[in-house]
């Protein structure tokens, strides 16, 4: 939760200020939120839920099930760590562009609060 809060705060600032993340402790920050979001994502196949029928359910295969066709695809992209996978510094201006508009996908993780609120909801 409390990388939740972190990401919630820090990112939008980061990403509204400052054009790169030059700072190889900013880069290892993002990184080390990537691995716990992909850690997240590996348990969420674990973790039993409650069914329409105040059933709890502990079938590994409908949990995946649910998973898949739920929050997987968000989840998955953001733990990606895309700041490696896609370089910043470039000298082509289209380049440049992508790296910008490919950084969006960290706003991705701002969606995961809202997960965790339904969660805690019920």
């Amino acid at each position: 939760m409390s990388v939740l809060c972190f990401v919630a705060i820090i990112l939008p600032y980061r990403m509204a200020l400052y054009d790169d993340d030059p700072n190889i402790g900013w880069l290892v920050t993002w990184l080390v939120i990537d691995v716990l979001f992909f850690i997240d994502l590996i348990l969420t196949f674990f973790t039993t839920y409650t069914d329409s029928t105040n059933n709890e359910v502990t079938s590994h295969k409908k949990i995946a099930i649910r998973y898949l066709k739920g929050w997987f695809i968000i989840d998955l992209i953001s733990c990606l760590p895309f700041d490696i996978m896609i370089p910043g510094q470039s000298s082509f201006n289209i380049l440049t562009r992508i790296m910008r508009t490919s950084r969006m996908y960290k706003l991705l993780r701002l969606l995961r609060i809202l997960k965790v609120i339904k969660m805690a909801q019920k």
